[in-house]
């Protein structure tokens, strides 16, 4: 007689992991290391904050509660320390007005002549596990980042819009830090601990959300300010818009709304000569409707908060300005334009009568 067969055993449970390791070289030691790149399809970000700062996020598998994925946006060297995102630690001169190696020279420069920037370097980036990382851990990386790269440059305009991003993201790190439950306030002690020493040797280290928002916003103009930074007309609506979202986040609506102006001017620019001089073309239809979705987001995130029924001027203003900002365009091609703009037809003849009659409104109230 047959012994019953013993019952089958489930296979072992295998451990999710939400990294992919990368081995990499250090652009400033060129030492390799194993590096972890989060799996963006393991999480979904959602509800997203004024300054896109994702307030909820999803976690597609189960075993992923213990990470956030937001935590692991700097990468480390474990030999030399040098802290960076990770695009930018393949291309430490990405988002930056030099190349990978004048940021590498400039930093190695600095770290050998300021014994006590490499201090601080090492304090800020050491023992950092790759895997296992808490908002403190996460927070003082990004300051080890921001403090090299603005080490590695002469002037603050050469490091943006890269050096912008990092104290937006410091900012996000300000908030969940001030969000923390009171079973982890001992993470808040050690942050202003470390930004109350880091204060003696860095005098302008913003220390809260709002004041690394603010250096946020005023790297974000610089890169605008520089045409060679951000050449992309699609690039300088998104910087535009964003600027417009962060003033905003502060309560500064007023500027908010200048800021959004400007990014919603640069796209129909842009519109007016694609429709003049490559009508055909689908990539740039493509790229203003973009321009055109993005400046209707904010758009509608500002009158929602300012509660006007509009974020900018009336239309016969807006109209107005449109024109002025044309004179010499095609009547015919200017009054499809403002149609499209959304400008009521009244305004349009007025302004710009189908007949005869030139601009004669723009030059009179009717």
């Amino acid at each position: 007689m047959s012994k019953p067969s013993e019952p089958k055993q489930p296979p072992p449970v295998k451990a999710v992991s939400p990294f992919v390791a990368v081995e990499t070289a250090c652009p400033l030691c060129g030492a390799v290391s194993i590096q972890r790149k989060v799996k963006p399809h393991y999480f979904l970000e959602q509800d997203l904050d004024l300054d896109l700062r994702p307030r909820k996020i999803v976690r597609k598998r189960s075993g992923l509660e213990a990470y956030d994925p937001l935590l692991y946006f700097i990468w480390r060297c474990p030999q030399c320390f040098f802290a960076a995102s990770r695009s930018r630690y393949g291309d430490p001169g990405q988002g930056t007005g030099l190349s990978g190696e004048e940021i590498a020279r400039g930093l190695k420069n600095k770290l050998e002549s300021a014994p006590g920037l490499a201090k601080l370097v090492a304090v800020l980036a050491r023992d950092a596990d790759p895997e296992i990382r808490d908002r403190f851990d996460a927070l003082r990386l990004t300051l080890a980042a921001i403090i090299q790269l603005q080490s590695a440059v002469e002037s603050a305009v050469q490091a943006t819009p890269a050096l912008a991003r990092y104290y937006l993201r410091l900012a996000w790190l300000y908030h969940e830090m001030d969000s923390l439950p009171p079973d982890q306030e001992e993470l808040k002690t050690k942050t202003s601990g470390l930004t109350g020493q880091l204060k003696k040797v860095w005098g302008t280290i913003p220390e809260n959300e709002n004041a690394a928002l603010k250096l946020a916003i005023g790297l974000y103009e610089l890169s605008l300010s520089e045409s060679r930074m951000i050449e992309d007309e699609l690039d300088s609506v998104k910087v535009y818009l964003l600027v417009a979202r962060l003033r905003a986040k502060l309560g500064d609506l007023a500027r908010a709304m200048n800021s959004w102006n400007k990014g919603r001017d640069v796209a129909r620019k842009f519109e007016m000569r694609r429709k003049k001089e490559s009508p055909n073309s689908q990539d740039l239809l493509l790229k203003s409707e973009n321009m055109k979705n993005a400046v209707k987001e904010v758009a509608d995130l500002l009158t929602g908060l300012s509660g006007a029924s509009d974020p900018g001027q009336g239309d016969e203003d807006r109209a107005r300005e449109i024109i002025d900002g044309y004179f010499g365009t095609d009547k015919k091609e200017l009054r499809r334009f403002l149609s499209d703009e959304g400008i009521g037809q009244e305004i349009i003849d007025r302004l710009i009568p189908p007949k005869k009659g030139g601009l004669r409104g723009l030059f009179k109230k009717a």
